[in-house]
């Protein structure tokens, strides 16, 4: 994890941003059921799943992909496997004898990869748990650190508009859902905590805290420029 995306989730916890997931919500608010769309990270995954069953998530459609519901938000640099589906062709074709012309189509390879969309995937999917298992509640569960978040120099904060983001996406397409927001902070050294927010006044303690970020950004970056190579 970042030194930034830490100190971002420490203060979320103190200025009470992040609650801890209550049992009694998950039982009677949703009845114990929803479709959890989650990141596959497979270091994680378990304790993300046990955490909510014995929270009562007794019965879930679970819609894994490699960073979860940041695919979904609008305008999210996840929502297509862009360069992924190249190093993927490259990576497969490269013992064989045109590997040497893939590597060539590469800019192509990239362009096509940006035509396939893992959002509209998900959307796919879940129009499908709303229809053959009949759960109206979306559970949109994004992950600290994130590899995929990574990949895009995706930070906490960047990473909390885009989840809230799809839930606005997915209110609009299924008017009849309700979308609850969880993130899944793993601390290091074996700590990890699961923690429900609200979209609204984490949209608000953005705002209300975009100077401290940037200069917490600047600092960061002051620091990093101070140790020698």
């Amino acid at each position: 994890m970042t030194e930034f995306d830490r100190t971002v989730l420490e203060k979320a916890v103190r200025d009470g941003i992040l609650e801890k997931v209550d049992g009694e919500k998950i039982v009677h608010d949703i009845n114990g059921e929803g479709q959890l769309i989650a990141c596959s990270d497979g270091d994680q995954h378990d304790d993300m799943e046990d955490h909510l069953h014995r929270k009562g998530l007794h019965r879930r459609h679970t819609i894994l992909v490699a960073g979860g519901p940041l695919a979904l938000g609008p305008g999210s640099p996840a929502r297509s496997l862009n360069s992924l589906f190249a190093e993927f062709v490259i990576y497969t074709t490269k013992d064989r004898k045109i590997g040497w012309f893939m590597r060539l189509l590469r800019p192509l390879l990239t362009l096509i990869g940006h035509l396939m969309r893992i959002d509209l995937f998900l959307l796919v999917q879940i129009f499908l748990g709303i229809t053959k298992k009949m759960m109206l509640v979306v559970i949109l569960m994004m992950h600290v650190p994130c590899a995929i978040a990574g990949d895009y120099h995706l930070d906490v904060v960047e990473q909390f508009k885009l989840v809230i983001g799809a839930k606005k996406r997915i209110k609009k397409k299924f008017t009849n859902n309700r979308v609850m927001l969880l993130i899944h902070v793993d601390w290091g050294n074996d700590t990890r905590n699961t923690f429900r927010f609200s979209g609204e006044k984490t949209l608000e303690w953005i705002s209300q805290n975009r100077n401290f970020f940037g200069i917490l950004k600047a600092h960061l970056a002051a620091q990093t420029r101070l140790i020698p190579s």
